[in-house]
């Protein structure tokens, strides 16, 4: 049985960054065109009732994010 209760994280530091972390990644995912696509990311941003509002307003960070992820990519292919 599946619950559709969302989960509350408390967190700050670096596991709140992850979390921003995780969101760019998701966001990304379902955008038209995107070159990869995390299903866990979009499942946990999902099952979470978060204010995700600084990681939307941090565009610089959110890039960041995606870019690491392509070059990771390309780097782990080879």
């Amino acid at each position: 049985m599946q619950s559709d209760m969302k989960v509350q994280p408390k967190l700050t530091g670096a596991a709140e960054t992850m979390l921003q972390s995780f969101y760019a990644r998701a966001k990304y995912s379902k955008s038209k065109g995107h070159k990869f696509y995390d299903a866990k990311a979009v499942e946990i941003v999902e099952k979470l009732d978060y204010d995700f509002s600084d990681a939307e307003k941090d565009g610089k960070m959110n890039q960041g994010v995606i870019a690491r992820t392509l070059v990771f990519d390309e780097l782990v292919s080879d």
